[in-house]
């Protein structure tokens, strides 16, 4: 059983899972750093205000320039206003008018105000201290023209600005944002797991199990699917490729049985764990039994001849055993009473453990060929007896050289007809040549004329 994680379901869903987060996180990334930037402007806004406020004041009370006496201005900065950390006020000598941390009158510990004392101008910067992030805004504090100094910078300014409450707004709204997206998000990936439920996956399920059963070689139900997609090509192209090999087998199974039929040649197959009996259509005809009828590993046995029985079972045993071809011939009883001589050649399939799956084999019959056969043995061996009753002449014939007479086994001369005659069974008639005629005539006297 395939795993449910390695299912193409899961990893659709899982893409499509992870593509709405995706979106999810670059909104919510976005989102955050838009509204980031935004508080922090409004952070060094409120800065930019806070000094403006008190170069205005410094303007017009000069007063408040002398040591000690912008200090309760500043501490009440500090306190009224959360965002503030610390104000600093330094002199052109660059000890501390006024703070909110550290006492009047000793060195400043902000160095990055050093400039802004002989050039007017403002640094803005974010650092990070404690825990937390802040923005230190610094500006040049301008009065009157001091004509020692040659400059109207009457000291500087500088403002730590926390972020932590922005920080903090900017955490609520996001929760509630993306409580709302993730809200959205759920509903829409339920719809989306349906759609692809019904539209891929279903579908696709489908035309997995109809390929498992076209593999096994059975003919799958035509599939049909909703839509003009590409699913739908797939399926149209699948019926037509399933319609094509059912077509191309029918017409092999039907040359295969007209085959078989002039051969007289039976097919079968048994599957050895399960114990079913397949035999095709020729089998059953050879065994003289209804074309479709139920076949069985017994039924067959039965129809062995009872000599043969044991023989045969045997060998189909030793077959199973050693998981090898074997072939044999035996006699089959058929339903009508006859006799048949058949010749067997069976295979073995194993599985992927080695053991036997299944045997698989052909049923010829030979009941013709047997009967010739014994028709040759019976005329081989009439002719044997006959050529053993035949007499021949062999080994070497003494003869007369003179009389042409021949010296018998006996040790007796005889005649050559006698001799002949005997061993060979040929007679002779006698008759002369016409040479010898001629020469007979020549030699007999004329009679008195």
């Amino acid at each position: 059983m395939k795993r449910w994680w390695a299912s193409l379901a899961t990893k659709i869903l899982g893409v499509q899972l992870a593509g709405l987060l995706t979106i999810a996180a670059v909104v919510g990334v976005t989102r955050y750093y838009s509204m980031r930037a935004q508080l922090y402007r409004e952070v060094g806004t409120s800065a930019e205000n806070l000094i403006q406020v008190i170069e205005e004041t410094v303007a017009e009370h000069p007063e408040l320039l002398l040591p000690g006496v912008l200090d309760p201005v500043v501490d009440r900065f500090t306190y009224k206003l959360p965002a503030v950390a610390r104000v600093s006020v330094v002199t052109p000598q660059f000890t501390i008018l006024a703070d909110s941390r550290l006492p009047v009158g000793q060195p400043s510990d902000e160095t990055s105000l050093l400039p802004l004392l002989h050039r007017v101008g403002e640094e803005r910067f974010y650092y990070r201290t404690r825990g937390g992030r802040y923005l230190r805004l610094s500006r040049s504090l301008r009065g009157g023209y001091d004509p020692t100094r040659r400059s109207d910078i009457v000291g500087a300014v500088s403002i730590d600005m926390a972020l932590a409450p922005a920080d903090a707004a900017i955490g609520r709204e996001m929760v509630g944002e993306m409580t709302l997206v993730m809200g959205l998000l759920i509903p829409i990936s339920a719809l989306l797991v349906l759609i692809t439920r019904h539209r891929l996956i279903r579908p696709l399920e489908q035309l997995q199990e109809a390929g498992m059963r076209f593999g096994r070689g059975e003919a799958p139900a035509a599939l049909t699917f909703s839509g003009s997609d590409e699913l739908q090509d797939v399926g149209r192209a699948f019926n037509d490729m399933v319609e094509a090999r059912t077509r191309t087998l029918r017409e092999r199974e039907r040359q295969l049985a007209e085959a078989q039929a002039i051969a007289h040649v039976g097919s079968w197959e048994w599957d050895i764990p399960t114990g079913a009996v397949t035999w095709s259509d020729e089998q059953c005809r050879l065994f003289g039994i209804p074309v479709g009828s139920p076949a069985s590993y017994d039924g067959f046995v039965a129809r062995v001849h009872p000599e043969d029985r044991d023989r045969v079972q045997q060998i189909i045993a030793r077959g199973v055993a050693e998981r090898r071809t074997k072939e044999y011939e035996w006699r089959l009883l058929r339903s009508d009473g006859a006799i048949r001589h058949m010749h067997t050649v069976s295979i073995v399939v194993t599985d992927s453990a080695g053991k036997a799956a299944r045997m698989a084999g052909t049923s010829v019959d030979i009941t013709e060929r047997k009967a010739a056969e014994e028709n040759q043995q019976t005329l081989l061996r009439e002719l044997q007896t006959a050529l053993s009753q035949v007499k021949t002449l062999q080994g070497w014939i003494r003869i007369c050289a003179n009389c042409k007479r021949v010296l018998n086994d006996d040790g007796v001369w005889e005649q050559f007809e006698s001799y002949v005659h005997t061993h060979a069974g040929v007679d002779f008639s006698h008759g002369i040549c016409s040479e010898c005629a001629k020469a007979w005539s020549a030699a007999t006297p004329e009679g008195p004329g």
